[in-house]
């Protein structure tokens, strides 16, 4: 059993030298469409890392089929982690190959609601953070009794919205009634 054991693993070292040693077509540097290099002493011969193409690794990910987030999170994974590892295993200057991998696969779009978080509001009003200028407003106009937004002022544009608010609330159950 050991015997096959070792038979098995041999055979399956072998095949892997093999598929790692088969020359490809291409020469085009490691971090632009192919995980596929010219060897640092001879730019005759090439080799097939055992690191992923870009199409690969896109399809192993399903860009195409992604969200813009998600694509950039895709490629930025592939520059910081593969294109490293590629330029690692031929002896080259890694950022150098980032760099040419960004010149010949653009960073995807990102728009600009991707940037930017969704701001909280406050009774329809939007908060600049945490909203507490428009509680204090809001909670002085409930002490207060205050039933018109015109009543509102103060130096705060937060807390004004949030007595606005208040005001606009009360008139709102007054028309109910």
């Amino acid at each position: 059993m050991r015997q096959l054991l070792v038979i098995v693993v041999a055979v399956g070292l072998l095949g892997c030298q093999q598929k790692q040693s088969t020359p490809t077509s291409s020469a085009a540097p490691a971090g632009a469409s192919a995980a596929t290099v010219a060897k640092p002493d001879s730019h005759s011969q090439t080799e097939r890392l055992p690191f992923p193409t870009w199409s690969e690794f896109k399809e192993e990910n399903n860009f195409d089929t992604t969200g813009p987030l998600e694509r950039r999170m895709i490629w930025q994974v592939y520059r910081d982690r593969v294109v490293p590892a590629v330029a690692a295993h031929q002896g080259l200057d890694a950022a150098e190959l980032q760099r040419y991998f960004e010149s010949k696969v653009p960073r995807p779009f990102e728009p600009a609601y991707a940037i930017r978080p969704t701001p909280r509001s406050f009774s329809g009003y939007d908060c600049t953070q945490d909203c507490s200028g428009h509680e204090a407003g809001y909670a002085w106009a409930e002490e207060n009794g205050i039933t018109d937004p015109d009543d509102c002022s103060g130096k705060s544009t937060s807390f004004i919205e949030g007595c606005q608010a208040y005001a606009e609330e009360q008139q709102e159950g007054e028309t109910d009634e």
